[in-house]
């Protein structure tokens, strides 16, 4: 194993691996870029930036900890870094020689958003992954990826996340196939760890889910953001704020949060200036200490529950020269290379005295040449680089104010390389012994760095390794000797991954080479071609087969072998005769058979030239078949086998060769009918866990299962055989399906009330039904999520309980062969009950021994029932419950005795809220009574 320890970011650090149980770093003698790209491959990230020291990662390797590999030699192409040559003989190596890694994130800042959903809270996930934006897989996302993906784009908390959609609004480009591992407290999703996916996912599977919006507040009806009636966003509806308890350290904190100075004057007085508002009124009782960042911090109500008119709304008016400035980025998500503006944007809020902004730009410096009146600074060209954040500033001298737009990273695209090719100096792939190679490897479209490497083999040998910033690079081989000679490929990568060419073949021409066709079939007449470095008489050379010297009188430097006389396994070479005698390489002949086919070139000449005398060319694979072209328009092959499928074209051009022309190419479809009989037939089963079995007294041609049950599902194919050879069939899927049960909806608590904010888990399984089943989730006919299971243990849905999702909810389950619904569960939301208000009503003016007296509580928020305790001096008076909400009461006839205290308490299973308390006075007919008057007790006067 392999990690990355003390970076910005999971993909940078000190490299540390694990060797028989223990972690330890690794010295950094030979530690090189290919040595990086293979940590960065294992790691799932991106491309090799850098090799760091270790030691510069913080905190630094305790002394305890050992060095365990000492030299690390990676070719570059490795898939693990255990896969390269390594020395753990570790000597004289401390840790302030620890190797280093720099990755490219695989992420950028700006790494995730919302599509297609009601606002950018809301929707299908797409993250951007290597300069695309892709869809995310269900399987690997969960309601803690959600919970940062919320925080990252500024909004609320999650509610909801599950497999997303109908046909219109999944996804149409790439699939990001990753499994999120955050533990949800992460602040982006860079920083949780992931793994690559093992199942395919389809569009069916994107994932979609759902925040609340983020916290926001505006002053609305004045002549500038800075001033008017204060409105808040929640569940995307603007609402506006009570003013009970609102004071100044309130006003504090809205203009803070709005980067609008301080306030001016109180609320009560600003009011007048905007009149009330309309609609909902989403808070109330709010408290700050003055010292919030944010009104959200601060103490309130729930949400919606209020007392109050819109006679009492709360209006603002800071002090204010100009907004705070916006950073603008144009194009948002500019192309390496190209140039880019960015744009300081402010609001001047009030002319008098008149002021003369000036503008600043920085990324971790001052950019251009400093503050100047113009809003717009242009960066030209811009590169990809690690992301950086870039502020602009708007200040003004009299009187001095300066202010800070919000961080903004620029996204710089990178085109990745596409379509690698490998080219040779000189062409073609052949090169002279002593003479020098050059290998061209060429791109055709990629920006920025861009890393060459260049192997030999087909293993996979690195040659050299080069950065430039171009789209050739070149590598030359100095002298090449006939040791060089084989197969050669290069790679291209600038971030997203080696891509690369195809193997090229180069061939070195030393003393003397022996060439033959890549492949010969029965029928063919072979040239073998004897080539020397130099010039030499044609009678000195010799050719042999089998070892045995052929008398090739005239033929030169070329043998012709007809083939009648080709024999599989004949040795072909040939020599030189000099003083220094040399020798070629050796060529094996195989020749491959097969049953006899017949090519026919048809031409249909004009009458004028129908004596012209036409020479006929057949090609095979565009390799020249027979000895060349000849008078004849036919070509017999003697035998042809299924195994070859090669592509055949015919040339007809004159004996002058001025008109050539050429058919299209035929690929002849070979069948078992040809082969000689007797033809042995046997069928064969492979079941789900590919196990093949040979099925007993089945010879035949024909397989019949009279009688089919569920057992019988596999993969059927046959094999004919001929004792001379075998051919098997291509396996035919039998699957016997079972129609789904009834499916059964359960929760995983069993209990179908919950608070707000609670985690519910919805299963749903049918005991009976063939794979594969698709679960489907509804709340109140509207759908929420698709979950396809291969084996029988159902599926589930999780989702963040909210008020607004009580209602009904049930699934469906389909196997293709008819969908089953569940029955409906109902769950709900308890809300805990609001603070009761208790009121006291008596017959008369005055309370008098002997009078009804009726005590009302009532709790204004609160999921029904709700129970309702009266209390007398902290004595139990009664009960009352409310089953649909609203108030409780209670009646008694009052006493002496009943001078004092009451309040009342109210409850519905989460937690019991107490009423403010009221004195009553109780006396004779004759006495004198007091009205019962409203006293907050110090205990509960906090309490909201």
């Amino acid at each position: 194993k392999v990690r990355l320890v003390g970076g910005p970011h999971r993909c940078e650090g000190r490299v540390e691996v694990e060797l028989n149980g223990q972690w330890g770093t690794v010295c950094d003698d030979g530690w090189d870029l290919k040595d990086v790209a293979v940590v960065c491959r294992e790691l799932n990230c991106g491309a090799a930036r850098k090799t760091p020291r270790g030691a510069k990662y913080k905190p630094a390797a305790p002394k305890e900890q050992k060095v365990l590999i000492q030299d690390v030699n990676c070719n570059g192409m490795e898939g693990t870094l255990s896969e390269c040559e390594q020395n753990e003989d570790v000597f004289n190596c401390p840790h302030e020689e620890d190797a280093g890694v720099q990755c490219e994130d695989p992420f950028t800042p700006e790494n995730v958003r919302l599509v297609d959903g009601p606002g950018h809270c809301r929707g299908r996930v797409e993250v951007l992954h290597q300069a695309q934006w892709s869809s995310v897989c269900k399987a690997g996302w969960n309601l803690r990826a959600s919970k940062v993906a919320c925080r990252q784009l500024g909004c609320g908390r999650a509610l909801l996340t599950h497999r997303c959609c109908n046909k219109m609004a999944q996804g149409k480009g790439p699939i990001w196939k990753g499994q999120m591992s955050c533990s949800g407290h992460e602040a982006n999703l860079r920083d949780c760890p992931f793994k690559p996916l093992e199942n395919n996912c389809t569009h069916s599977e994107d994932t979609w889910m759902e925040c609340e919006d983020p916290f926001e507040l505006r002053l609305v009806g004045g002549d500038n953001p800075c001033s008017g009636r204060l409105e808040v966003l929640h569940m995307g509806t603007w609402g506006s704020v009570c003013d009970d308890g609102w004071g100044e350290k309130e006003d504090q904190v809205v203009c803070k949060q709005l980067s609008c100075g301080k306030p001016l004057f109180p609320s009560f007085k600003a009011r007048k200036s905007y009149g009330p508002g309309a609609g909902r009124i989403w808070l109330d009782d709010v408290v700050c200490s003055g010292e919030e960042q944010s009104l959200e911090s601060c103490r309130h109500r729930l949400w919606g529950y209020h007392d109050c008119t819109h006679k009492e709304d709360v209006a603002v008016i800071c002090s204010e020269l100009f907004s705070r400035p916006v950073l603008e980025v144009s194009p948002s998500h500019p192309v390496e290379g190209h140039s880019v503006t960015l744009t300081c944007k402010t609001q001047v809020i009030t002319q008098s005295p008149p002021i003369e902004p000036r503008f600043c730009f920085k990324d971790i410096k001052v950019l251009g040449s400093g503050c100047s009146s113009s809003p717009k600074l242009q960066i030209r060209p811009i590169w990809r680089k690690d992301p950086e954040p870039y502020w602009c500033s708007v200040e003004v001298t009299t009187p001095s104010i300066k202010k800070w737009s919000q961080a903004t990273y620029i996204h710089v695209q990178r085109i990745p390389v596409s379509d690698v090719s490998l080219e040779t100096r000189p062409p073609g792939g052949w090169v002279t012994e002593g003479n020098t190679l050059v290998l061209i490897c060429s791109v055709a479209n990629a920006t920025g760095n861009i890393t060459y490497l260049w192997y030999r083999g087909t293993l996979g040998s690195n040659l050299e390794t080069k950065i430039q910033h171009s789209l050739t690079a070149e590598f030359e081989i100095i002298k090449m000797k006939e040791s060089d000679a084989g197969q050669y490929y290069c790679a291209a990568d600038n971030g997203y991954g080696p891509i690369l060419s195809d193997l090229v073949s180069v061939t070195v021409i030393g003393s003397l080479v022996l060439q033959a066709p890549p492949a010969i079939f029965e029928g063919d007449s072979v040239v073998l071609r004897c080539r020397t470095k130099k010039t030499v008489a044609q009678n000195t050379l010799i050719f042999y087969k089998n070892d045995v010297a052929l008398k090739t009188h005239g033929q030169g430097s070329e043998l012709h072998i007809h083939h009648e006389n080709l024999r599989n396994n004949d040795e072909y070479y040939c020599t030189k005769k000099s003083v220094f005698p040399s020798s070629s390489n050796k060529v094996k002949i195989q020749v491959q058979d097969g049953s006899p086919v017949t090519l026919t070139c048809h031409i249909q000449l004009p009458a004028q030239r129908s004596h012209d005398q036409i020479q006929f060319c057949f090609f095979r694979n565009f390799q020249a078949l027979g000895s060349g072209c000849s008078n004849s328009s036919e070509f017999h092959i003697p035998a042809i086998w299924t195994e070859d499928f090669p592509w055949y074209l015919c040339q007809a051009k004159t004996m002058n060769a001025q008109v050539i022309k050429q058919s299209l190419p035929l690929k002849i479809p070979v069948h078992i009918k040809g082969v000689p009989g007797p033809i042995k037939f046997s069928w064969y089963k492979r079941d789900t866990m590919n196990k093949e079995t040979k099925i007993p007294k089945s010879l035949g041609a024909e397989f019949k299962i009279s009688t089919v049950n569920s057992s019988d599902s596999g993969d059927y194919f046959c094999e004919a055989n001929n004792s001379r050879r075998s051919f098997v069939s291509q396996a035919v899927p039998i699957t016997i399906k079972v129609p789904v049960s009834q499916p059964v909806l359960t929760l995983s608590t069993g209990k179908t009330r919950a608070l707000e904010g609670d985690l519910m888990t919805l299963h749903c399984k049918s005991l009976r039904g063939s794979p594969h089943i698709q679960y489907e989730f509804y709340y109140e006919d509207v759908f929420l999520d698709i979950n396809s299971m291969i084996s029988g243990g159902g599926a589930s849905f999780n989702f963040s309980m909210t008020t607004e999702r009580s209602g009904n909810y049930y699934c469906t389950a389909d196997n293709g062969l008819g969908a089953q619904r569940s029955e409906a569960v109902r769950i709900s939301v308890i809300v805990p009950v609001s603070r009761p208000v208790l009121t006291l009503k008596v017959p008369g003016a005055q309370a008098v021994v002997g009078d009804v007296v009726e005590l009302h509580c009532e709790a204004l928020g609160g999921s029904p029932p709700i129970l309702y305790h009266f209390y007398h001096q902290n004595v139990t008076l009664g009960s009352s419950l409310a089953p649909s909400g609203g108030r409780g009461s209670f009646n008694f006839s009052v006493t002496a005795e009943h001078s004092g205290n009451f309040f009342c308490e109210a409850d519905n299973g989460r937690g019991p809220q107490r009423s403010d308390i009221l004195a009553l006075s109780v006396i004779g007919e004759a006495g004198k009574h007091l009205a019962p008057k409203l006293q907050k007790s110090p205990s509960s006067a906090s309490h909201r």
